[in-house]
C-alpha cells in the first residue's frame, strides 16, 4: 500500500518541518517525532493504535542512483520504520513535481531484505510482493550508516517464526566457527551483524568466482562469468551473500550485498544443471526464481537444503490441512 502527502498538506506543516533532506548522517529515531521534514508526519499518521513500533530511521539523500549489483533509486531521504508486522518506508524526493510518499510491507509479502555497500555507497532494499507483481522499493545511503540498517534488518528477524534447526541434516549441532574460518573477513563481515543471539546454523554452500577468456580488440581478456556466492540456511531463515566480481583475477572488488529470506517465502527448492540451486519465492504461488550457484564439493549440502525446504513446506500445508 502507498500513501501520499499532499502539497497542501505539506505547506501547511510550517517551516519548523521543512528538510533539505542533505544532513551529513543516517540516524535512528526513538519515535516519529524525531524526525526530520514530513518525514515525521508520514510515519505517525500511518502507524496503527495497536502497532508496536521496534525500530526507526532517517537516511539522507545520497547523490546517486545505481549500485553495482543493479540496485537503483531515486535521489531521495527516507525514514524507514520495523513494527511488529510490516515496513514503513517514506520518501521525499525534494522536488516540486513529486509529492512525498510512504510504502506499506508486510512482512508476509516481503521475498527478501537485502543490504549491502561498495566503499562509500550504501543501499537497503525490499524485495517483495506489491500490488502489480514482485518488485524492489530501495534507499541508497552513505555506507556509514550501514550498522542502522543492518540494526533495522536484524529487528525484522526477529519477528521471523523458527525453523526446526535438526531438519534435513540430523540432531548434530553445527559451530559458527566452522563456518568462519572457510569464508573470507568480508563476506563474515556481511552475516555477522544480522545474526541472533540464539540463531543455529544448519548448513551453508559456496561458489567460488568463475572466469572465462574473451577475445576483445585482438586481445583474450579475462571476464567474470559467475560472481562469489555464499548461501547459508539457520533456524531464522536464509541468507545469501554475494560478492562484486573482481576487475581482473588479480585485481580485487569490495562490493557485497547481502539478501536475508524468511523461511516461509520459499515455496521450492531444486538442483538444476550443473552446479546451482533453484529456489521459487511467493506466497500462494511461486511468483519469482532465484538461482544460486555452488561448487561441486556441496552437492551433498545442497541436497540437504532441498530437503528442508521440502520438510518445510509439508510441516506448513499440514498445519493449514492441505494435502502435498
Amino acid at each position: 500500500m502507498t500513501k501520499k502527502l499532499s502539497r497542501k498538506v505539506v505547506d501547511s506543516l510550517g517551516t519548523e518541518w521543512r528538510s533539505s533532506g542533505r544532513e551529513p548522517w543516517v540516524y535512528e529515531a526513538r519515535d516519529p517525532g524525531d524526525l526530520l521534514g514530513v518525514h515525521t508526519e508520514l510515519i505517525a499518521s500511518s502507524l496503527l493504535p495497536d502497532e508496536k513500533l521496534l525500530y526507526l530511521l532517517y537516511s539522507p539523500i545520497w547523490n546517486g542512483t545505481w549500485t553495482p549489483f543493479g540496485i537503483s533509486a531515486q535521489p531521495a531521504s527516507h525514514a524507514l520504520a520495523v513494527t511488529n508486522n510490516r515496513f514503513l518506508l517514506s520518501r521525499n524526493l525534494h522536488r516540486d513535481d513529486a509529492e512525498p510518499t510512504v510504502f506499506s510491507i508486510p512482512f508476509e509479502q516481503v521475498l527478501w531484505a537485502e543490504y549491502g555497500n561498495a566503499i562509500l555507497l550504501g543501499w537497503f532494499s525490499l524485495y517483495s510482493i506489491l500490488e502489480d507483481g514482485p518488485g524492489r522499493i530501495s534507499v541508497l545511503f552513505k555506507s556509514t550508516g550501514e550498522k542502522f540498517f543492518t540494526s533495522a534488518l536484524r529487528h525484522y528477524r526477529q519477528t521471523l517464526p523458527r525453523q526446526d534447526s535438526t531438519i534435513g541434516r540430523g540432531k548434530e549441532r553445527i559451530a559458527w566457527q566452522d563456518l568462519w574460518n572457510l569464508v573470507s573477513e568480508l563476506e563474515a563481515c556481511g552475516v555477522r551483524p544480522l545474526l541472533l543471539e540464539d540463531e543455529i546454523l544448519m548448513g551453508w554452500l559456496r561458489a567460488g568466482q568463475k572466469w572465462s577468456y574473451r577475445r576483445k580488440l585482438l586481445r583474450w581478456r579475462p571476464e567474470c562469468e559467475s560472481p562469489e556466492n555464499l548461501l547459508l540456511w539457520t533456524s531464522t531463515g536464509v541468507i545469501h551473500v554475494i560478492q562484486e566480481p573482481d576487475i581482473r583475477p588479480e585485481i580485487h572488488s569490495f562490493g557485497l550485498t547481502v539478501r536475508s529470506l524468511p523461511w516461509y517465502a520459499i515455496q521450492r527448492a531444486e538442483v538444476v544443471a550443473a552446479g546451482d540451486l533453484r529456489l521459487s519465492l511467493g506466497r500462494d504461488k511461486a511468483d519469482l526464481r532465484l538461482e544460486v550457484p555452488f561448487d561441486k564439493e556441496y552437492r551433498d549440502q545442497a541436497d540437504m537444503f532441498v530437503r528442508a525446504v521440502e520438510r518445510k513446506v509439508d510441516d506448513a500445508c499440514r498445519r493449514s490441512g492441505n494435502r502435498v
